[in-house]
């Protein structure tokens, strides 16, 4: 198959879901769909490294963890082929493409 062109749209659709994320070493990224549960997670991560702390001592990664709101996220679409498009003889009516869902 013949590579496409990328291209892409922003989608700023009031219908897009805020998303919220935890991030730590550990667990790496975590999306969540509520500030509230992203919060929770945040909370509970913290936690893991005092509970390990009584034995060792604060490790430094407990720093890494942070949380926050989901800005954009990149999904996948099909679109129609751009005038100019050359079919390469697989059938092909759709080109590669994603849309950037800018959320508010």
């Amino acid at each position: 198959m013949k590579e496409t062109e990328n291209y892409t749209k922003t989608l700023t659709d009031k219908n897009i879901k805020e998303k919220w994320f935890v991030y730590d070493r550990e667990n790496n990224f975590q999306i969540f769909d509520s500030e509230k549960e992203a919060y929770d997670e945040f909370l509970k991560q913290i936690q893991l490294y005092r509970d390990e702390s009584y034995d060792d001592g604060w490790s430094e990664e407990v720093e890494d963890i942070t949380w926050g709101k989901v800005y954009q996220t990149v999904k996948l679409i099909e679109c129609e082929s751009p005038e100019g498009f050359v079919d390469d003889g697989e059938g092909l009516d759709f080109a590669e493409a994603f849309a950037i869902e800018h959320r508010k």
